[in-house]
């Protein structure tokens, strides 16, 4: 459950969260309040999939045996 929430929450902040960030000022390292929320959530979903990667048990598995998935 944990791992979905985890999944879902760049969509949430992409989607979602454009309505509320929706304005040109504050400028935020000289790009408008809007691309600069876009461009963190970009960074954030990196991370985020970092981390549902190392969390789900089957690629613990994997990792434990030191082999690639074979599908």
């Amino acid at each position: 459950m944990l791992l979905r929430v985890l999944a879902a929450l760049p969509f949430i902040g992409m989607l979602v969260g454009i309505a509320f960030v929706n304005r040109v000022e504050p400028l935020v390292l000289g790009m408008p309040f809007v691309l600069a929320w876009i461009v963190m959530w970009v960074i954030l979903s990196s991370i985020i999939m970092a981390i549902v990667y190392n969390l789900d048990p089957s690629n613990r598995h994997v990792a434990a045996e030191g082999k690639e998935a074979r599908p």
